[in-house]
């Protein structure tokens, strides 16, 4: 999917993602946008997620993926 542009309007916590690997407490805060388009960076975990991996929505989760897949092909 290559490297992000730039960085998305609105913050991961804000989008409802969270570390799928995180055993902290307030594992959302840690997140931050990637350098890679469609992930997100886990400052906690020091390790790059795709971020339809930070949801517990799987409808949502999908519907994130899909997207992703949808702006890596217009790439």
């Amino acid at each position: 999917m290559g490297l992000a542009e730039d960085k998305q309007a609105k913050t991961p916590l804000e989008l409802g993602l969270e570390c799928p690997d995180s055993y902290l407490s307030s594992r959302s805060h840690w997140l931050d946008w990637s350098k890679y388009n469609g992930f997100v960076w886990c400052e906690g975990c020091k390790k790059d997620y795709p971020a339809c991996l930070c949801l517990d929505d799987i409808d949502k989760a999908t519907d994130l993926f899909l997207q992703s897949v949808e702006s890596a092909k217009s790439i």
